[in-house]
């Protein structure tokens, strides 16, 4: 949590903030999403780790970056001849949207793949994820186009190929109001 600040070296990317220093190898780099949040001016850059990153005895398998949408940002990256033909498919410079940036650099080193939105759209607001809470915590679910991704805590990726079974759930009462336009959502997953 928190403002943390982000180096890319020849093997590894580096994390550090005021609670946090660590070094994730680019093959622990699964894949990437870049996901705009609906109706807000910030998009979420999530990077998939696997084996996850380790804080205690918690483990992390996703680290999700907020980025405002409104934001530029033109990088340069700082190679000599050897980094430059290890990293052959690197652009020259990068200039755009700072989650654009953030995730297009970090697939050409990286190697891995990026996601965007899929083709749903919420008919309310127009964007991408409709709300929801996973218990206490209040987010967005995203349809993607072979998953399910909950955000922003906890970073929920739920691939539709584990999925076992979705229940959909109405509760009605005497003061049901709200209720009529929820439901609650049961998903459960594939034991390995």
């Amino acid at each position: 949590r928190g403002k943390v600040s982000i180096e890319l070296h020849a093997a590894f990317m580096r994390l550090q903030g005021s609670n946090a220093d660590f070094k994730i190898q680019y093959g622990s780099i699964q894949r990437l999403f870049l996901l705009p949040k609906p109706n807000n001016a910030q998009v979420y850059a999530i990077i998939h780790l696997d084996p996850p990153i380790r804080k205690g005895q918690t483990f992390y398998p996703h680290i999700v970056a907020t980025f405002n949408a409104n934001e530029e940002l033109e990088v340069e990256p700082a190679l000599d001849d050897d980094m430059r033909a290890k990293f052959s498919n690197l652009e020259e410079t990068y200039d755009g949207p700072s989650s654009e940036v953030f995730v297009r650099l970090l697939k050409a080193v990286a190697g891995c793949k990026l996601t965007r939105q899929g083709t749903f759209t919420a008919s309310q607001d127009g964007g991408h994820a409709v709300k929801a809470s996973h218990k206490a915590e209040v987010g967005h679910l995203f349809p993607l186009e072979k998953s399910f991704f909950y955000l922003p805590k906890p970073a929920l990726l739920l691939p539709y190929t584990e999925v076992d079974s979705v229940e959909f759930e109405r509760h009605s009462g005497p003061h049901s109001t709200a209720s009529q336009r929820t439901f609650d959502v049961a998903v459960t997953m594939k034991k390995n």
